[in-house]
């Protein structure tokens, strides 16, 4: 009979972590003194900045052909805008199921009001905010909120001729950090709504924000390494519909979408007519996990708002 041969006694193997720098000098110039520690290489200050400035165009120019640039229109989405209609969105958040559900709705409807506005302006490409920290924590949550087919879409969509993409997707936090610092730029903080919940405070995007911040210190490269292979994941189905809640691709044939997704519309101006959610929206709404009404208290949700800053010159 075979046998996997453990020992129970070996010592367990683990990754090794990233080794500490001695050295002081620019890893590129090789002239300055260095800054700032990325991914175990030292940069002075002159080099980060022009690494995120090529990063920051590289991006863009793989959306936007500079050939064409001059009839392009862009417009940057700070974080969208969802505290006017608030007692509209405290009814609606307050019924949701789970913690996990209420921090995405706020996710989506943030995203829709965005390109819904930059629509409205007549914008060809909007520019979210979003690192590659970011982006990563939105991949794997993605993953695991039954979204992995559309998790193209959170490097780069485009919905009603409006192209969202990240041009800091390539950044990490540390970067972003110092940026930040030397600019002297603003940071917008959004406002803390107490919305009544019970059970765990805990979401699917807080408890993976968490889990990579953690590793980011010892593994930095593992951030880049998901954003690079999620790029790589396409959906298996080529037939694909919108899903009438995030407005995102989702399978059309009832063999892979489930008969149980579709559902009737109670609106009297879509009578005779059916919307149709993909698998995580539906999920969002009718997760089992429910809250207990019974142990009911209060925790701080944040909400999105829109924010207006004028970049300083050095």
């Amino acid at each position: 009979m075979a046998s996997c041969d453990i020992n129970a006694n070996a010592p367990e193997e683990r990754m090794p972590k990233r080794r500490k720098t001695s050295t002081k000098t620019c890893i590129k110039c090789k002239q300055d003194n260095g800054c700032l520690v990325l991914r175990g290489l030292v940069y002075c200050r002159k080099c980060t900045q022009a690494l995120v400035t090529q990063k920051f165009k590289r991006v863009i120019d793989e959306v936007i052909d500079p050939n064409e640039a001059s009839d392009a229109v862009l417009a940057i989405g700070y974080s969208g805008g969802l505290d006017p209609p608030r007692e509209s969105l405290l009814s609606y958040l307050g019924g949701l199921p789970t913690r996990s559900a209420i921090n995405e709705s706020i996710q989506i409807l943030t995203r829709r009001l965005l390109e819904r506005t930059a629509k409205s302006l007549g914008v060809s490409h909007l520019l979210l905010g979003r690192s590659l920290s970011s982006v990563s924590i939105a991949l794997l949550s993605s993953i695991c909120s039954g979204r992995g087919s559309t998790i193209g879409e959170e490097r780069q969509s485009s919905q009603e001729g409006v192209v969202s993409l990240n041009p800091l997707r390539e950044l990490g936090s540390k970067e972003c950090a110092a940026c930040v610092w030397w600019y002297s730029l603003n940071v917008i903080s959004s406002p803390i709504l107490h919305l009544e919940s019970g059970g765990s405070t805990a979401s699917i995007s807080r408890l993976t924000r968490a889990f990579l911040s953690g590793i980011e210190k010892d593994y930095p490269s593992t951030v880049f390494t998901i954003a690079k292979t999620c790029a790589k994941v396409v959906p298996k189905e080529n037939n694909m519909g919108i899903c009438a809640l995030c407005f995102r691709n989702a399978p059309t044939s009832e063999e892979q979408f489930g008969a149980s997704s579709v559902i009737s519309a109670s609106s009297q101006d879509l009578e005779d007519s059916s919307l149709r959610l993909c698998y995580a929206c539906k999920t969002l709404l009718t997760s089992g996990n429910s809250r207990s009404t019974s142990s009911m208290n209060t925790s701080p949700l944040p909400l999105p708002i829109w924010g207006m800053s004028t970049p300083n010159t050095h």
